[in-house]
């Protein structure tokens, strides 16, 4: 218990900024825009404005997706929810052929891992 004359200590409190830089890369733009931003997928699963903004759809699910050993494709997998597969081929994600078949290849390359570059007390 606590009482008036001790001091409860101060939290230390601190906050990390984070930095990753994913490529994405539309194999036929004009399939990926007629699916991802005008089509199925954008009526149905996310609205995107234009081919920048599923790049940026892409990397933030990528990011958040963790991979696992495909022993059928014998390498890396990622699921992406509601998107689809990418496997790991030559240091380069590839969209999965049933993917393919929609929008087009997508291919998404790590350019840098995610790193902290700032902490700072708050």
């Amino acid at each position: 218990m606590t009482t008036a004359t001790e001091a409860k200590p101060v939290p230390a409190k601190y906050r990390t900024d984070f930095e990753a830089q994913y490529g994405v890369q539309f194999s036929d733009p004009e399939k990926a825009m007629s699916y991802y931003v005008n089509g199925e997928f954008a009526k149905h699963i996310t609205r995107n404005d234009d081919l920048e903004e599923a790049a940026k759809m892409f990397a933030q699910q990528f990011i958040n997706t963790e991979s696992n050993y495909d022993s059928k494709m014998g390498c890396r997998k990622k699921h992406l929810v509601d998107i689809g597969d990418f496997y790991l081929k030559d240091g380069r994600w590839v969209s999965s052929e049933d993917l393919t078949k929609e929008g087009g290849e997508i291919v998404i390359v790590e350019e840098q891992e995610l790193d902290a570059f700032g902490t700072y007390e708050v």
